[in-house]
């Protein structure tokens, strides 16, 4: 009986690996389609002049499509399944929900470079894609949320660390991205609106959110200390939740917003320093207590010479 246990636990964690290395594998490849895309788009400007599927006009969607979508949500949901496990001692939810998430979330982004190159986007920053396939997009992306809310139902770990309100706080906030996003027939300004807010949001709330909680994770786990200053890097989460709402905002402050959004945005946006301080502080403290334990052990050994 335990043997089959055994067996079991050892064939869910494999699975795991296997999820998280894939979707890390998969993001590479769209990290080097990224870059070409990224020369090429540069090149049809300064050298090449290029135009018709291959103008600056394309190409830019295209290039953000496949960094943003097709790179920067794999790579960060395969470290979110790396980490769930270990943060809360449950198996990963349904691994292969989390496998057709990333096969969506492939299938979608080449769809849409194809849809740009043929012109049909509908220019609208920063992916430039018609709304039906925003809403799909809004579909794929939501699937990190609903395998790491069912990992978290599961957890046999009493206490939650740091880097697992993160996880789920960005899980959460990209889905919420990409509604914003997604919301069809706004006016000029909403549309203008929509594009800062997601592109500012992404940055923030997903990319830097999870950096913060690899970071944490990982000071843990190569010190064997307990997060240092637990207070300080609650203050970080607080700030870059804060700030990553109102970073996009401040892009088109006295233009045509309402002067009490740029006010608020102006003064809000201010806290993303402070999440940075504060993460660094929190993931420093702990890293340099380990060295000064280390220090503490060493010089007990000292041998004085006669």
């Amino acid at each position: 009986m335990s043997t089959t246990a055994t067996e079991q636990g050892t064939g869910r964690r494999v699975a795991t690996e296997n999820v998280a290395t894939a979707h890390l594998l998969v993001s590479s490849a769209f990290l080097a389609l990224g870059g070409l895309l990224t020369v090429l788009s540069m090149a049809s400007v300064s050298f090449l002049s290029l135009s018709g599927p291959l103008s600056y006009g394309r190409l830019r969607p295209m290039t953000m499509l496949v960094v943003m979508l097709g790179w920067l949500v794999p790579a960060f949901a395969g470290a979110a399944y790396y980490l769930l496990p270990r943060l809360t001692g449950a198996p990963l939810f349904q691994p292969r929900l989390a496998s057709l998430g990333l096969v969506g979330t492939s299938g979608l982004t080449l769809l849409g470079v194809l849809w740009l190159f043929l012109g049909l986007g509908d220019g609208i920053e920063p992916f430039a894609l018609p709304w039906y396939l925003d809403v799909l997009i809004l579909g794929v992306v939501s699937i990190p949320a609903a395998v790491t809310f069912g990992t978290i139902r599961n957890r046999t770990e009493v206490s939650v660390v740091a880097s697992l309100w993160v996880v789920l706080a960005a899980v959460i906030w990209l889905p919420g991205l990409a509604l914003v996003s997604a919301l069809p027939s706004l006016a000029a300004i909403g549309r203008q609106l929509q594009a800062v807010v997601f592109s500012s949001g992404f940055a923030t709330l997903w990319v830097t959110a999870m950096g913060f909680a690899i970071a944490y994770y990982v000071a843990v786990k190569q010190t064997d200390n307990p997060l240092a200053n637990r207070q300080v890097a609650k203050a970080g989460f607080w700030s870059l939740a804060i700030a990553g709402a109102f970073l996009g905002p401040v892009q088109v402050a006295f233009g045509p917003t309402p002067d009490w959004l740029d006010s608020i945005s102006a003064v809000l946006s201010l806290a993303l320093p402070v999440a940075a301080i504060a993460t660094a502080a929190a993931v420093a403290t702990t890293i340099d207590k380990d060295r000064t334990d280390a220090g503490t052990v060493s010089s007990t050994h000292l041998t004085l010479p006669t």
